[in-house]
């Protein structure tokens, strides 16, 4: 009984302390996705918790002060957070190159750890990360082309989210809590459609069979947003965002009209410059021409009376 009770013990004195004996904890992920590292301890119990990857150091708390950094070839810039309450590690927006060993040492009057091995599913998408800009004029009709071809595996689903700068759609290319507003199957190619808040999209979505595009026709104000594709195979997910902005019609009419008004403001004040200029120079022309006058007359007495002087003084022949 005594020989049973010793390992129990000792069991329990390495689960305070924190050590792990029995391998390391494997977590899989969807490229595009977050994943949160937990270390499941009272980070009150250590005054320093270090993460590293591939033995490289991401990131830390000690003295109370958390920093991250960005890892091999910045790998990890922009993606890190570290929670000071349970000195957890998340990675937002991973991709295959986040793939490996993460580590963990936590110090308190002893050293314990803790390894995670995060392997990241799904293809590359260079993509993810851009948005492109559209613009359209209220009224009209305006396509957001999915520049694929629809696969028969393939499942894509339109949303829509009002984005603002700062809004987490702007940092999570698949926005799982925007509105769906259209859905299409590639091997049925069965279209479903969704009115969205308020009815906002009623009537005026469209989708292409062949390749997905979304069109929205009388395209009004309140569409200006973000539009997020997301794309659902058999490799993963794939996303893609867009970012619309709808001009006012009145306003765009308005500032027509100011802009011409403008134009042919300057236009009448260069022709007005210019008729002033001509004036200039014929006037100018005119006092040139008679100074020249009168200085011509002026010269032509002087001449006739030097003469006639010459002729006084010539000797007699």
């Amino acid at each position: 009984m005594k020989r049973l009770i010793f390992p129990i013990l000792l069991i329990f004195a390495e689960g305070v302390f924190g050590f792990e004996t029995d391998g390391v904890k494997s977590i899989s992920v969807k490229e595009g996705d977050s994943v949160t590292l937990n270390p499941c301890l009272k980070i009150q119990n250590f005054y320093k918790i270090l993460w590293m990857f591939e033995n490289a150091v991401i990131a830390n708390i000690e003295e109370q002060k958390l920093s991250t950094e960005d890892g091999p070839d910045g790998r990890f810039r922009d993606r890190l957070e570290l929670d000071f309450e349970s000195g957890s590690l998340t990675i937002r927006n991973i991709r295959a190159n986040h793939s490996g060993l993460y580590k963990v040492d936590m110090f308190s009057t002893s050293k314990s750890w803790k390894k995670f091995n995060v392997t990241v599913t799904g293809v590359f998408d260079p993509d993810a990360d851009q948005i492109k800009k559209v613009s359209a004029m209220e009224g009209k009709s305006v396509t957001l082309n999915t520049g694929v071809k629809l696969q028969k595996e393939d499942l894509m689903l339109w949303r829509f989210a009002r984005a603002t700068k700062g809004d987490p759609v702007h940092n999570n290319p698949c926005q799982n809590d925007a509105t769906a507003i259209a859905k299409i199957y590639g091997e049925s190619r069965e279209i479903s459609l969704d009115p969205g808040d308020g009815e906002m999209f009623n009537n005026i979505v469209k989708v292409d069979k062949l390749s997905g595009s979304l069109t929205i026709t009388d395209v009004r104000p309140e569409h200006s947003g973000m539009y997020i594709l997301q794309i659902t195979n058999n490799t993963g997910i794939k996303c893609r965002r867009f970012s619309i902005t709808v001009s006012d019609a009145a306003k765009s009419h308005s500032h027509v009209v100011w802009m011409s008004i403008a134009i042919v403001f300057m236009v009448i004040v260069a022709v007005g410059c210019l008729a002033v200029g001509v004036q200039y120079k014929k006037d100018l022309f005119r006092s040139v021409c008679k100074c020249c006058q009168a200085k011509g007359a002026e010269c032509a007495l002087q001449d006739h009376a030097l003469q006639q002087q010459q002729s006084l003084v010539q000797p007699a022949p």
